[in-house]
């Protein structure tokens, strides 16, 4: 037989396709001695854990992986502030290539914080926030020191920042010292915050509502202090009011000379109409069919109107409404109103036919409706025949 180039090629590679094959290994890591929330970081870390299902694992790599697996071990215990643990390893053969590396540790003294050199800009500690957060903070001398408590208050305190204004606020010290010898940490941490920036003028991009109104939705003044959630909140608003399909809250440039921080504001209105349409089925009504029609942006005051029209085999119902927002205009509207609704027993007939306006306002957690409606109803009711009239 004559060997070819290419036959020689696919010789080679189903020999080292082979060779790999054979060489493959199994291996079950066991860990014991430690907590779950230490253990998850030791896996995490420890190569013979990442590399156990490689498909080029074999047993001198696995030796090797082996090899390394108490040095890392003892890596991933020091940030939760474990710096003597003890680890006994081992790797054997429990079946056919199939290993299993067991590895018992004792996570030993955790190291203690001996000195604890904290900071905060004055404006900062005389907020209520900072005051707050830093009532108890994670870091105590004398108890145990852990690296995530730490790194955790250093995020906890730029984020109140960002929340709260400060946005030259900046760690002028930010040091851990770790004394082996002596086995004892020392923090020392300074935050300065610089002025609280105040809010500037607030952009409404947008032509499709009038300022005035628009201007009644932002829940802060020029010149007070900003705060994230104020802009959550209007960004919630605006988003309620059903009059814009998108709303974007940003805080603008920050003026520094003035410490200001103008707001920008991009609105996307909704399309002007919508409309709604239904078919169905009730043992009570038989079939049924409804119409509406929605006008959510009326004018550039904001007046909203809505219309609904529905038959049945027993009858039919016309509804409209025209919606005024005053004074808050989240919670507070004048309704004008006008209904009439007609059903047919089999021992009945009544259209009833409904004027009315009415006041919606809040007041902190209570919701107050002051209304007036004139209703008149027509009826026949097996030979009875007449009319009633009511101011409610």
């Amino acid at each position: 037989m004559v060997i070819t180039p290419h036959l020689l090629w696919v010789l080679l590679l189903l020999l080292l396709c082979s060779t790999t094959l054979s060489a493959q290994v199994r291996v079950k890591v066991e860990i014991n001695g430690i907590e779950k929330k230490m253990e998850d970081n030791v896996r995490l870390l420890l190569s013979i854990e990442q590399q156990k299902d490689h498909a080029l694992l074999s047993e001198g790599r696995l030796r090797r992986l082996h090899k390394k697996a108490a040095l890392e071990i003892a890596k991933a215990l020091q940030p939760f502030g474990y710096y003597r643990s003890v680890v006994v390893g081992s790797l054997t053969l429990a079946a056919t290539d199939q290993w299993l590396a067991s590895y018992k540790i004792d996570a030993g003294t955790p190291l203690p914080l001996a000195e604890f050199n904290f900071t905060l800009s004055e404006e900062m500690q005389l907020d209520s926030a900072f005051q707050t957060l830093i009532q108890h903070p994670p870091l105590v001398v004398g108890k145990a020191f852990n690296h995530q408590s730490y790194e955790a208050f250093k995020s906890s305190l730029a984020k109140l920042a960002s929340e709260r204004g400060y946005f030259n606020a900046r760690f002028s010290a930010h040091r851990v010292e770790i004394d082996l010898k002596a086995y004892q940490a020392r923090v020392y941490l300074s935050y300065q915050g610089g002025p609280r920036f105040r809010y500037g003028e607030v952009l409404m991009l947008q032509d499709v509502l009038s300022p005035d109104l628009l201007q009644r939705y932002i829940p802060f003044k020029v010149g007070e202090p900003y705060l994230v959630n104020d802009l959550i909140d209007l960004q919630q608003a605006l988003n309620d009011s059903d009059y814009f399909r998108t709303v974007e809250v940003s805080p603008g440039q920050l003026l520094q000379d003035t410490h200001e921080v103008p707001i920008n504001v991009v609105l996307t209105p909704r399309k002007r109409n919508r409309y709604s349409f239904g078919l169905g089925y009730g043992t009570d009504t038989g079939a049924r069919t409804k119409f509406g029609w929605e006008i959510p942006r009326f004018n550039e005051e904001g007046h909203r109107f809505n219309t609904e029209a529905r038959v049945s085999e027993i009858g039919y119902s016309l509804s409209a409404q025209y919606r005024v927002p005053i004074l808050n205009p989240r919670s507070d509207q004048m309704v004008y109103s006008a209904a009439q609704v007609n059903e047919i027993t089999d021992s009945s007939d009544s259209t009833v036919s409904t004027i009315a306006t009415s006041l919606k306002r809040s007041h902190g957690k209570w919701r107050e409706s002051i209304s007036l409606s004139y209703q008149q109803e027509d009826f026949v009711i097996a030979d009875d025949e007449g009319s009633s009239y009511l101011l409610i």
